[in-house]
């Protein structure tokens, strides 16, 4: 669902007529519900080549899918994530986002600034008592309060 709402506004801004018509009238009632419906429907990779990779071409010929996505890693501004002390990282050991080495790379490069538990998945312990307390004490603190 967020893909889709990314794509759609992202879309609409660049007129790549990819989910919404260009000549589309939209308004502050337009109902976008066939746009999500289609939407849905569709995988990220379809998204990173329908509508990401061509909009880059535009500007840049040589544009590809592989581009895209080393410049989407985060190993890509790794040194702006190590020294940024204002940044930090919480996950889940068990995320099933997370590709083999990720969770090593993160403790490298976050150090003290990554919290890391050991279960809760994708998400999945942002009501639980023990995640509250530290994403609480970095807004108040930053990573000092950890």
């Amino acid at each position: 669902m967020m893909a889709t709402n990314l794509a759609s506004i992202a879309d609409v801004l660049t007129g790549s007529n990819y989910l919404v018509a260009a000549d589309a009238p939209l308004g502050p009632t337009s109902s976008l519900g066939n746009v999500f419906v289609q939407g849905n429907r569709l995988s990220f990779e379809q998204f990173l080549d329908g509508l990401y990779v061509p909009w880059f071409r535009r500007s840049e010929p040589g544009y590809d899918r592989a581009r895209a996505i080393a410049e989407g890693d985060l190993a890509s501004i790794e040194t702006f994530l190590r020294w940024d002390s204002r940044l930090g990282l919480m996950t889940n050991a068990d995320d099933i986002i997370l590709a083999p080495g990720e969770l090593a790379w993160f403790e490298r490069v976050f150090a003290q600034r990554a919290v890391i538990f050991p279960k809760g998945g994708h998400c999945g312990n942002g009501a639980e008592r023990r995640f509250v307390p530290k994403l609480a004490a970095f807004f108040t603190d930053g990573w000092a309060g950890r």
